[in-house]
């Protein structure tokens, strides 16, 4: 059975090479539950990606907006925990700080791109349409002060990632744009906030 026949499954049909962001904006506005699960299409689940549990500890702690998991690279099993200094200098005042626990697990500033989240909170941030392929660090940098961020290193999902599709590399890695916008917007926030005269 295809995605085009599962009567559970929508497929949205975007124009060729229109980014990611724009493509998770897009399925963002169609979702209609109170939870939404964020992945990137080279993410591996297996019985240890407990996606329930993500939800079930979002229900259980209203002060949690993200539950990140563990994502373990392939073939090098591996896995990254972003430190506390991983979102672009501009951002505003984080929440909750880094490594807090809440609900009994770390906040985090930035996780990958694999998470159960409150629909309601992710609409509040959404993806800038304007980065094509980098989304990642300015999601996350814009959502510091908007939302808090848990890791659950106990709920694993795997990154397969396919480096040896030439055509597919050629679009993945075309990022120059995407860092030249990121380094304006970015620096003119982190300009602007220090040029912020000090509170009285």
């Amino acid at each position: 059975m295809s995605f085009d026949d599962d009567p559970l499954v929508d497929v949205i049909a975007m124009p060729f090479n229109s980014g990611v962001s724009v493509g998770r904006n897009a399925a963002l506005d169609l979702v209609g539950t109170e939870f939404v699960l964020v992945t990137d299409d080279d993410i591996v689940f297996t019985r240890a990606t407990d996606v329930d549990a993500a939800r079930r500890r979002l229900q259980a702690n209203p002060e949690i907006d993200v539950v990140g998991f563990l994502r373990v690279e392939l073939p090098r099993w591996f896995a990254v925990d972003f430190g506390p200094d991983a979102l672009f200098a501009g951002h505003r005042d984080p929440l909750r700080p880094w490594g807090e626990l809440v609900g009994g697990l770390p906040v985090r500033y930035k996780i990958e791109q694999v998470y159960v989240a409150r629909t309601e909170a992710i609409k509040r941030v959404r993806w800038d349409p304007a980065v094509r392929m980098v989304d990642h660090a300015d999601f996350f940098s814009r959502a510091a002060g908007e939302i808090v961020v848990v890791l659950d290193t106990a709920i694993r999902a795997y990154h397969a990632q396919t480096p040896f599709d030439a055509n597919y590399a050629r679009y993945r890695q075309d990022t120059a744009a995407d860092l030249r916008y990121l380094a304006d917007i970015w620096s003119a926030r982190a300009k602007a906030q220090h040029d912020e005269p000090p509170p009285e």
